[in-house]
């Protein structure tokens, strides 16, 4: 298991993440010390490696959820069902590192 710590929250890849028109990613509400300070339309800046994403938040009915940039961010990384992701806040609100930890290497 991944441990998570203040500041990060995680999303671990369930089959229906990977659909070609997925509506949207909930973020616990157990992480609500990180989305304190979000708004609905803002962008989470993601950094992985070389690579800079920038994932849309919604809210809907008081959850959060990564929308617009999702199916070309999971594609481009190429998760796999049972992947952790950890994003880990950098600069505080919506600046985040990722880091993916496959499953095929926890086996």
């Amino acid at each position: 298991m991944v441990g998570i710590s203040w500041g990060q929250f995680k999303i671990e890849i369930k089959p229906f993440h990977l659909y070609k028109y997925c509506h949207g990613i909930d973020i616990l509400v157990d992480f609500k010390y990180c989305s304190d300070r979000w708004s609905p339309g803002q962008y989470l800046t993601v950094t992985h490696g070389c690579n800079v994403f920038f994932l849309q938040l919604r809210k809907v009915d008081r959850r959060w959820k990564i929308h617009a940039g999702w199916v070309r961010f999971s594609q481009l990384l190429q998760l796999s069902v049972g992947d952790v992701l950890v994003f880990d806040m950098k600069e505080p609100p919506l600046g985040f590192c990722l880091q993916v930890y496959r499953l095929s290497a926890r086996q």
